[in-house]
């Protein structure tokens, strides 16, 4: 993979499988379809924000099962438990 930077953007030349490329240009919507810049920079883009999520849930996941944590989440549960009908009154 080569790699340019010009002004906050970078110029690559990556070689992909011709099926790959043809299955994306024709699912992709009419937007990106005008540019394989656009339409690769809004794949890496998906892909970016859905590892990013995947990675959260494993933390997530990670401090629901560690005690310190738990306990930590309950001690402020218990703090802010007078507030969850705050404002409520009269509804």
């Amino acid at each position: 993979m080569n790699a340019k930077k010009e002004s906050g953007r970078i110029a690559l030349t990556v070689r992909l499988s011709a099926e790959l490329v043809l299955e994306a240009r024709r699912l992709a919507p009419a937007r990106f379809r005008r540019s394989d810049s656009r339409l690769f920079e809004q794949a890496l883009t998906l892909f970016i924000i859905k590892r990013k999520r995947e990675l959260f849930a494993k933390s997530m996941r990670r401090m629901a099962r560690d005690p310190q944590a738990m306990a930590e989440n309950r001690k402020i549960m218990k703090e802010f438990e007078m507030c969850d009908n705050d404002g409520l009154e009269g509804l």
